[in-house]
């Protein structure tokens, strides 16, 4: 929509095409073209919501597949601290501080085959690290704590079903 001033003071037209014959609260014009006018204060909330639209996204929860559930849960809870949400057969969600994962029944998963990945920020990574080499959890060869040229100080490791896990923290240095 092209927004042209409009004769009446404080308004705005705005040029909504032919296609709007049916819509209320519009006016034709000779030329068969349809006109909504608009006072400056239904501007403002107008952008205000396109702000919204802006900030919709809060969360990103991934699904990862899973060929036995009992091997999930006994990884991510006992090793990774995780807690469980919920468990419906096929479908489970655990959660730790802020970070929920789900889970979805693949029994013929090839986990060689399977390039299922999260990216998981943290604040702490040192810390966390540790946490889990005393907890004896098997961190990725090729993923072991180290800072990357992007800015990150990262690890990684692989859960059971070959899904792999890169836990990082932006540093400044």
């Amino acid at each position: 929509m092209k927004q042209k001033p409009c004769a009446v003071r404080n308004r705005y037209r705005y040029d909504i095409g032919r296609d709007a014959e049916q819509t209320p609260g519009l006016r034709r014009t000779g030329k068969l073209r349809f006109y909504l006018t608009v006072p400056r204060k239904q501007i403002v909330t107008l952008r205000t919501d396109k702000r919204k639209i802006k900030t919709m996204l809060t969360n990103i929860h991934p699904k990862l597949p899973m060929r036995n559930k009992i091997a999930t849960i006994e990884f991510y809870i006992s090793k990774l601290g995780f807690s469980e949400i919920a468990d419906y057969g096929d479908y489970l969600l655990i959660k730790k501080d802020n970070i929920e994962i789900h889970f979805f029944e693949f029994k013929e998963l090839d986990p060689k085959a399977n390039y299922g990945q999260v990216y998981i920020r943290t604040n702490d990574i040192d810390n966390l690290y540790q946490s889990l080499l005393d907890n004896k959890t098997n961190i990725h060869p090729n993923g072991t704590l180290q800072k990357k040229p992007w800015g990150q100080k990262e690890f990684a490791l692989l859960d059971p079903d070959n899904n792999l896990l890169t836990f990082g923290q932006r540093k400044n240095n």
